[in-house]
């Protein structure tokens, strides 16, 4: 049996149609219709290169039928289950089909297995009430531009199982939607991308994407240098374990609407980059270690994220649900957004260098009376999301340096300023500070409902001097080297050479009480006692001229013991140049 058949193939009994794989018979209809269209069970199709159709084999009510050993090329969809069950569609090569292996109706209990399917819009689709059915062992790999849209798609199903497939270079690796009892299971996910798009603009790429996906399980796959490795969308009550994502854009991305939609079953045996994800639920009073691969806490109260490097993940560390938690002197780059808050209260994120994320340093989602303080953030797309009524939330004292944009806001009241005029520091601003304190004369305007009415002039710095104390300064120099030794204040200050260096400071009382006297290497300067100042803290406010200075800030005592004390703190400091300081909003 050889040669070219244009015609419409109907098999309505129970027969064996076998071609030969030396020299294939090839069956089209130029797009009529079904090449071969199978009404009864217990049929076998081998051996035959089918093309160029509508449907190239459709199995119609047709059970235990075997379909193997075919090229199946160029049609609208390579072959079709309808209402058909306890069939086997196995090592078929399906090449450019718009759909390649369709499962649907009320279609069972069948095994798809070992076929190879290149390019295309869907490699295997599994819809409409299909259920108990087996995907396993095929190869779906798209080209370039070519790529196939969806690798395996699920939908408006249940009880079906995906395992060990490999699924390269789609858009949707494996997509499961308003479905559920979905197992995947050692499948492998490689450079399941969009080409041409970033993670969270437009169109994207995903290595297993799940929307109001319920009850799913998800074990040992690996997921290796996809755009998102894995994409929540109000998914309920899903399992995961023993999974491998590795150098993917993103690792994790997860939303929902209502605390239901994080309630999932995700353990340490799940990395990311090598390193374990904590996933977090009721959870109170934990210290998450710092070797995490993501961090995610739902309704948790007493958290501390902290001394946390991220990998990149869609949010570098989520709390959702959650309060009273902090993360802190963690390093939060290259997620798309670095810190998300959704539907927290009372939150800290403070003493963090926040950089290089793709959207937001910190995501205010229906979140309110959190703190953000003390944190470098640059080189962000933008510094903030505030979204869903995020209300009374303060942020103050951070450093917020060569962010492109200052972020996305509902109309939403929170603090920019500590209380006592001391907002956050911004490239952007380019006020005065015509009365010598430290502070810009006019507002920094973010949008119609939050301004920080305190600008910082210089960068926020914040030095633990003791273990109750901190001295905190805001200067346009870099301050280094900064020591107390029980008596005085040494740091030093350095900047472009021979421009005007400024610094206020706050001393907290008990660490020196009473009035003053400020040296610049050696000499002693003026300096200006801020109306900020009260019976806790001291803000002095001096200037100088840029080289690299030593300061010295020394309570005032009798003339015969100022030199010797200014002696020991001189001796004290060393001239290595150490810079911290935290980024403003």
């Amino acid at each position: 049996m050889e040669g070219i058949y244009y015609e419409n193939v109907v098999v309505n009994k129970s027969v064996a149609l076998v071609g030969t794989f030396s020299v294939q018979p090839i069956i089209e209809n130029n797009f009529t219709g079904v090449a071969v269209w199978i009404q009864a069970p217990n049929v076998t199709v081998s051996g035959f290169m089918i093309r160029n159709s509508q449907t190239g084999i459709l199995l119609d009510h047709s059970n235990n039928s075997q379909i193997y050993g075919n090229v199946l090329a160029f049609n609208s969809a390579g072959a079709i289950l309808n209402n058909s069950c306890n069939n086997v569609i196995s090592s078929n090569v399906l090449l450019s089909n718009v759909d390649g292996i369709g499962i649907a109706g009320s279609s069972c209990n069948n095994t798809i297995e070992r076929n190879e399917i290149t390019q295309g819009y869907i490699g295997i689709n599994v819809s409409y009430s299909a259920s108990n059915n087996t995907v396993i062992d095929n190869s779906i790999i798209g080209y370039g531009n070519d790529e196939i849209q969806y690798g395996v798609q699920i939908s408006s199903t249940s009880d079906n199982v995906i395992s060990g497939n490999t699924i390269i270079a789609n858009r949707y690796g494996i997509s499961i939607s308003w479905s559920a009892d979905i197992t995947a299971t050692d499948n492998t996910l490689i450079r399941n991308t969009h080409v041409g798009y970033s993670v969270g603009f437009g169109d994207q790429g995903y290595s297993i994407y799940l929307d109001h996906a319920d009850n799913c399980s998800f074990d040992d796959n690996e997921l290796d240098l996809n755009m998102i490795g894995f994409y929540f969308w109000e998914c309920r009550n899903c399992t995961l374990s023993g999974n491998i994502l590795k150098d993917n854009d993103v690792g994790f991305q997860m939303w929902g609407s209502s605390l239901e939609y994080y309630l999932h079953t995700i353990d340490t045996s799940n990395t990311v980059n090598g390193r374990p994800i904590y996933y977090l639920i009721n959870q109170h009073g934990v210290v998450v270690p710092n070797d995490a691969g993501w961090v995610a806490t739902i309704n948790c109260s007493d958290i501390a994220v902290e001394d946390l490097t991220t990998v990149p993940n869609f949010d570098g560390v989520l709390f959702a649900y959650t309060e009273d938690s902090v993360i802190i002197d963690s390093t939060l780059s290259n997620n798309f957004d670095a810190v998300m808050l959704s539907s927290s209260s009372n939150c800290t994120v403070s003493r963090n260098v926040i950089s290089n994320n793709g959207y937001a340093a910190i995501y205010f989602d229906g979140s309110v009376d959190c703190t953000m303080t003390e944190n470098n953030v640059l080189y962000n797309f933008c510094v903030f999301g505030m979204r869903h009524n995020s209300t009374e939330n303060r942020i103050f004292h951070n450093n917020f340096i060569n962010n492109s944009w200052i972020g996305s806001f509902d109309p939403c009241q929170n603090s920019m300023d500590n209380g006592i005029s001391e907002g956050n520091y911004w490239t952007g601003y380019n006020g005065i500070d015509s009365n010598n304190d430290g502070i810009g004369d006019t507002s920094y305007s973010l949008c119609p409902s939050n301004n920080d009415n305190y600008p910082l002039m210089g960068t926020f710095s914040d030095f633990n001097v003791t273990l109750e104390h901190y001295v905190q300064t805001v200067s346009n120099s870099t301050i280094s080297d900064f020591q107390f030794n029980g008596t005085a204040i040494s740091f030093n200050a350095s900047g472009e050479n021979w421009t005007t260096g400024f610094c206020r400071t706050c001393i907290p009382t008990a660490l020196i009480k009473g009035t003053y006297r400020v040296f610049v290497n050696g000499a002693e300067v003026p300096y200006t006692l801020l109306p900020e100042s009260n019976s806790t803290n001291s803000y002095l406010y001096f200037t100088y001229h840029h080289l690299t200075q030593e300061v010295t800030i020394t309570p005032e005592f009798p003339s015969f013991l100022i030199l010797p004390l200014f002696l020991i703190a001189t001796l004290l400091t060393a001239i290595a140049y150490k810079k911290r300081t935290n980024k403003k909003n």
